[in-house]
């Protein structure tokens, strides 16, 4: 996220959606991520927060990221469950995850992947 961040006040939302996927091949971009970057850096909210929010996973996982969680005890990525669907119907369980939070993300909720970075994956 870091050349996002160098270039933020340069940047619009739909730039930041289009930047999000550059991340991926470097760490995995979690939903805490795209949801302050877009609260803070642009002051969205609702309508629109979740419209950025939701082009910017469906973003992600076309660029081949999936769903994951972090494990303290082994310091890696695992695949997280509840989330086999395809194409827009995945991009819609992850935004249903996030509405179902309750709150805005945090560190220790879900994040985006490539499979090189997931424990296990093939």
């Amino acid at each position: 996220m870091e050349h996002i961040n160098q270039r933020r006040n340069d940047l619009s939302p739909s730039d930041c959606v289009a930047a999000f996927p550059n991340e991926l091949p470097v760490d995995a971009v979690g939903l805490w991520q795209v949801v302050n970057t877009f609260r803070r850096t642009f002051g969205l909210e609702e309508p629109d927060l979740g419209i950025y929010v939701r082009k910017s996973i469906h973003a992600l996982l076309a660029a081949g990221a999936v769903p994951v969680v972090g494990s303290a005890r082994d310091k890696a990525w695992h695949i997280a469950r509840g989330f086999d669907q395809q194409g827009e119907e995945k991009t819609e369980a992850v935004v249903q995850y996030l509405r179902g939070l309750g709150k805005d993300p945090d560190v220790g909720d879900l994040w985006l992947a490539l499979p090189k970075f997931v424990k296990g994956a093939e």
